[in-house]
């Protein structure tokens, strides 16, 4: 067989004599042979580390916001506000709607969709 290097696999193979071998890994038990070899502990959702969530916003202030951080033109996100408030749509319906049900509300561009949907993720 060729090999771009002229050497066959074996030789390519380099082992490090300072790690242990592998019938020592198989003496500790699964769920510890990774945590014994690493210092680190597992990352768990915990007061600390998890990603706090403000209170959403109303509405208006929400696509307020919107127009101000991603629009493009005046009022590109508020022009929007009296058929979500028809539909009762609040902050938080933004990480769920389809986009069979964003196009119903008007809102039809790819853009506009991600924005509010990525917006809306800081909230509760």
């Amino acid at each position: 067989m060729f090999w771009s290097s002229g050497r066959k696999p074996a030789e390519l193979m380099h082992v490090d004599p300072s790690l242990p071998d592998s019938s020592s890994l198989s003496q500790v038990p699964a769920p510890y042979a990774q945590e014994s070899q690493h210092k680190h502990k597992p990352v768990f959702p915990t007061p600390e580390n998890s990603l706090i969530l403000s209170p959403a916003p109303s509405l208006d202030k929400f696509l307020l916001e919107c127009d101000e951080r991603y629009g493009r033109k005046p009022a590109e996100y508020s022009q929007f506000l009296e058929k979500l408030e028809d539909e009762a749509i609040t902050v938080q319906h933004f990480k769920t709607l389809t986009s069979e049900e964003f196009a119903s509300l008007g809102i039809t561009k790819i853009g506009w969709i991600m924005n509010l949907r990525q917006a809306s993720l800081q909230y509760e």
